[in-house]
């Protein structure tokens, strides 16, 4: 199953997985094309958490994470909007792309994370103060398994 994590824009690469800790994507434009694909083995997802850190200055709709799948593309959308609130949405444009560029993330994005159950609260609190959390099992920001096309950078994470 292939998972789209829709940001924004590097050439088209493939990798191992990779451990991406202290790394962070950073989405330098608005585009309808760039995106990272997130890769995974798990097919059978009937709930998820999806955990993120980002960072944007953005005053407007823009898409965090979409999920897909070859069967089904109108998975899982999770947008955010201008004043901040979070949307939980279960469609999104096509499974390889298709984006709305006015919908597009800028910013950066880093401890993306998934589990295919839904977190308790103490759970999200823990991963929210960067505690330990219980181990992943479809998503691991410290072994992802990604591919990057179009212009998305791998940098350093900034911290404060």
């Amino acid at each position: 199953m292939a998972l789209l994590l829709l940001l924004v824009m590097l050439t088209s690469c493939a990798a191992a997985p990779q451990n991406l800790a202290r790394k962070m994507f950073t989405f330098p434009e608005e585009t309808d094309t760039a995106h990272v694909k997130l890769l995974t083995k798990k097919q059978d997802l009937s709930a998820v958490t999806v955990c993120l850190r980002s960072f944007t200055d953005l005053r407007r709709i823009h898409l965090i994470f979409s999920l897909a799948t070859a069967s089904a593309f109108n998975d899982f959308l999770l947008m955010k909007q201008a004043e901040g609130n979070l949307l939980y949405l279960w469609e999104h444009d096509s499974f390889v792309g298709g984006f709305d560029k006015v919908q597009s993330f800028l910013g950066m994005m880093s401890d993306v994370h998934m589990w295919d159950y839904v977190f308790f609260p103490c759970e999200i609190q823990n991963y929210l103060n960067e505690l330990t959390f219980t181990p992943v099992n479809v998503l691991n920001w410290n072994a992802l398994d990604f591919q990057i096309t179009v212009r998305v950078l791998i940098e350093d994470k900034q911290t404060c």
